[in-house]
């Protein structure tokens, strides 16, 4: 069964299951309907850094990165949006221990005063 597929480079529509275009030689996208792979191609950076940042120690830089990658997946369309989640989970994850840490010592200091 052939399928009809337009070429992202040259806007061709053919009737073709290869997978490159008969007309300007450019490959295809993903042949499986499921995969889909951004305009780019690339994972955005910010979502990279996010999880890197949140898993070092500083879960407030790794919130902000994966917001800020959060939307900018959003709009161009670049793969890394499980790697801005896991993130931004990370970072809301050392936020909350350290508030509860915070929390501890500054307990301790009150009552040890008395």
């Amino acid at each position: 069964m052939m399928a009809s597929r337009e070429c992202s480079r040259c806007s061709a529509l053919t009737e073709t299951n290869g997978a490159f275009c008969p007309n300007c030689g450019a490959p295809y996208g993903p042949t499986d309907p499921g995969v889909q792979a951004g305009p780019s191609g690339q994972t955005n950076g910010m979502a990279i850094a996010s999880l890197v940042l949140a898993i070092s120690c500083c879960s407030p830089l790794g919130v902000v990165f994966g917001h800020i990658a959060k939307k900018q997946i959003r709009e161009r369309g670049d793969d890394g949006g499980g790697l801005a989640t896991a993130g931004l989970v990370l970072g809301y994850l050392g936020l909350a221990v350290l508030a509860v840490y915070l929390l501890l010592i500054v307990g301790l200091v009150l009552f040890a005063d008395g």
